[in-house]
């Protein structure tokens, strides 16, 4: 029996040397780890990540990674084909998700393109919302103002916005803005306005707001290049540009965009921005060249830190080349959430916000693709077989009173 023994301890030395990619020493967690996950949402105060896995018609799942180490759930829906990343309502089970409808397991074809409202602990859908072909999502909030979430799609050039009550047609109903043209959108918490980046061919575009009883335009202001947009509350609108050098800058604006605010300026262009009440962390490119022999999504990026008190100076760390977004930050716990977006590794890290963790991190993340815990359990499970068999031809192949 001694080979069976040498099969079982290569087991669990196998196990023993594949969990620590999923938690460190230095508390950092690899959460919701698999080719197959994207667009991921951050649940802080149910401390959880939700996210799709796979692509494939009728093979997408939704899913949910308790932290850190806890339960995972996910379940599918027939006949559905899950296509955009998921907004959590208040209550804390209740998720929107943009799919595709095919019908029945064996009909053939997409018949319709829906906004589905699904509880996450029952994996039910409790309504479907018909959307316009090709229509996609811009934001979704639930603001004070409104007694229902309220929901901003863009179909082509025109966008709209509508409340998510019983009698919502997302085809045709909800309230057109005025002048908008592509790019993201924000809705204001705390008082009736929506905020909207245009963006042309030529990088020339705009920030403008739109008042959200009427759709009717307001202020705009002239930018180059912008990108990210988020409502920060008390009226305030932050925004990524980029500069005549093509360096990137994080700037707030006050509610009626004539104050404005430089919160970080870098050589590269920034690609994802969290903000706190105290901190400001962005994740823009780095000024070295990228090689030309490697992927396209990978290149040298910089994590960059901002106390907005100016108690603290400001701070850039060497980060992961890998293509990923900032998720949420946790103020109170000092935890910084980052997803690797690309389908090499694709994976939620929670990471301390200590110097000493962010200095070296970077090149830790761009480390060979680890093995899924799916991976694991199944190596374990063939070390077992393995061992099962090598026992059993042992018994039948001894000679008796050996």
């Amino acid at each position: 029996m001694r080979d069976s023994r040498r099969i079982l301890v290569f087991a669990a030395t196998a196990l023993t040397l594949c969990l620590p990619g999923c938690r460190r020493g230095d508390g950092v967690d690899r959460i919701a780890a698999d080719a197959e996950n994207h667009d991921f949402l951050l649940d802080l105060p149910g401390r959880r990540v939700i996210h799709i896995a796979g692509a494939y018609p009728r093979k997408t799942y939704l899913c949910s990674q308790a932290f850190p180490g806890g339960r995972k759930r996910s379940f599918r829906l027939p006949g559905y084909s899950l296509t955009g990343r998921p907004f959590l309502l208040r209550d804390g089970r209740t998720v929107l998700i943009a799919a595709k409808h095919y019908g029945d397991e064996h009909s053939e074809g997409v018949s319709t393109e829906l906004l589905l409202r699904v509880d996450l602990e029952a994996g039910e859908i409790l309504r479907a919302y018909e959307l316009p072909d090709g229509a996609v999502i811009r934001a979704f909030a639930q603001p004070r103002w409104s007694p229902a979430p309220v929901i901003a799609i863009q179909d082509g050039t025109v966008a709209r916005i509508a409340r998510l009550d019983a009698r919502t047609d997302l085809k045709t109903g909800g309230i057109r803005l005025a002048a908008v043209l592509g790019g993201e959108m924000a809705i204001a918490e705390d008082y009736p306005t929506i905020a909207a980046v245009a963006l042309d061919r030529l990088g020339a575009g705009a920030l403008r707001l739109f008042e959200a009883g009427s759709g009717r335009k307001g202020r705009e202001v002239g930018l180059q290049s912008p990108r990210h947009l988020e409502a920060r509350g008390s009226g305030h609108w932050l925004v990524t540009v980029e500069d005549a050098n093509g360096g990137g800058v994080v700037v707030d604006f006050n509610d009626s965009l004539q104050k404005v605010r430089t919160l970080l300026s870098t050589p590269g262009r920034v690609e994802s921005v969290v903000l706190g009440d105290r901190w400001l962390y962005a994740i823009a490119l780095a000024p070295q060249v990228r090689s030309a022999a490697t992927k396209a999504w990978v290149r040298p990026r910089e994590l960059h830190r901002v106390d907005l008190t100016g108690a603290d100076r400001s701070r850039t760390f060497p980060w992961t080349e890998r293509e990923g977004a900032l998720l949420g930050l946790d103020e109170v716990a000092g935890r910084l959430y980052f997803a690797v977006t690309d389908q090499d590794d694709a994976a939620v890290w929670s990471i301390p916000t200590d110097v000493r963790v962010l200095e070296r991190l970077g090149p830790d993340i761009d480390r060979p693709v680890r093995a899924t815990s799916g991976q694991v359990y199944l190596a374990v499970f063939g070390a077992l077989v393995a061992a099962f068999v090598v026992g059993l031809a042992y018994v039948l192949t001894s000679e008796p009173g050996v």
